[in-house]
């Protein structure tokens, strides 16, 4: 998997290290709550990114089942 990089990478990581402190009153370094982070995003990413893509698809479902229901109203019945 590839590594994070940027703030969304060093937010998380700080995150961690107030998690430890609260729960644990344990300080963690930046290295440590980096390989933390790491261990979390290769090991159990994949439980948020498929809850992610199944999200994804039913929100589409939805639409789909929307745009189905608006192009029936659009139908024109044969004339009489």
């Amino acid at each position: 998997m590839e590594r994070m990089d940027g703030a969304g990478r060093a937010d998380a990581i700080q995150r961690i290290r107030g998690f430890f402190l609260e729960q644990r009153d344990e300080e963690l370094g930046e290295l440590a709550a980096g390989i933390v982070f790491d261990f979390v995003a290769e090991e159990l990413g994949w439980i948020s990114y498929n809850q992610g893509v199944a999200d994804a698809r039913a929100s589409a479902q939805q639409a789909a089942a929307g745009l189905e229901e608006a192009l029936d109203v659009l139908e024109r019945l044969p004339p009489r």
